[in-house]
């Protein structure tokens, strides 16, 4: 039961294996500045009870990663008395599978967009106050510009590094990792088209016309990079690359 099923038994074995069944925990992995919001906000309309699993739950002190576990161990907590049918939020992959774990069966799906264009918005979102709290004084003199910012290994290969169970895992075997356990994967440039497999697996249509903004898009000085720094950040995102580039050219024809 997986995305494997699409790429090797095609699109009705995989509806069939992996449709919405009464009881379904949905868990959605959201990657950062992939257009995951729009999707989960949908998501959350149609399967319910639904909550995000936040890092705002877990104690403040902890280090992120830390706060991430906490988050998820508070939404097994929660899930035993609620049975949820959808949940979600910024989770590590060992997040992810300690939530499977506790619903053996649970529906992992995400959403991927082009590292580039993904790295960009990241820095955007950021250097500007997307995120509603503006960036210290320091990390403004550490990233003065956005290739100082994608020099950073902090910038680099995010999808690897929130898919991949272990942090030596091969690119082809962290792609066979993911198409065995992920249910779903959509792309944030075919989002359209995603949302509609997307539905036709839970049953429901899902309007592509509801998406949000993506709030990189409403800060004000923005960088735009040349087609140089483009290749600069394709380049230094490897491991995201082939990730994108594996999934993309799979799901193109199902798109």
């Amino acid at each position: 039961m997986a995305l494997l099923t699409l790429f090797t038994r095609g699109l009705e074995a995989y509806l069939t294996e992996n449709e919405d069944r009464e009881g379904d925990l949905w868990l959605f992995q959201h990657l950062p500045k992939t257009a995951g919001s729009s999707i989960r906000t949908q998501m959350f309309k149609v399967l319910r009870p639904a909550t995000g699993i936040d890092v705002k739950s877990a104690d403040p002190s902890l280090p992120m990663d830390k706060r991430r576990s906490e988050a998820a161990r508070l939404f097994i907590e929660k899930d035993k008395d609620h049975r949820f049918r959808c949940a979600g939020g910024h989770l590590l992959i060992p997040d992810i599978l300690k939530i499977l774990r506790h619903r053996p069966g649970a529906k992992p799906f995400t959403l991927l967009r082009h590292p580039v264009d993904r790295v960009v918005s990241d820095y955007n979102y950021f250097f500007n106050g997307g995120d509603g709290t503006a960036p210290s004084a320091g990390a403004r003199q550490a990233y003065p510009t956005l290739q100082s910012y994608v020099s950073h290994g902090a910038s680099q290969n995010k999808f690897f590094r929130y898919l991949a169970p272990a942090p030596d895992m091969s690119n082809e075997a962290l792609a066979s990792f993911v198409e065995t356990t992920f249910v779903f994967i959509g792309l944030q440039d075919r989002y359209a088209a995603s949302l509609k497999l997307l539905g036709r697996l839970i049953g429901s249509d899902l309007d592509a016309s509801k998406r949000l903004l993506d709030s990189s898009e409403s800060v004000g000085q923005k960088a735009v990079p040349t087609q140089a720094e483009r290749q600069d950040i394709a380049a230094l995102n490897h491991r995201d690359m082939f990730i994108y580039d594996y999934f993309r050219t799979r799901l193109e024809k199902f798109l």
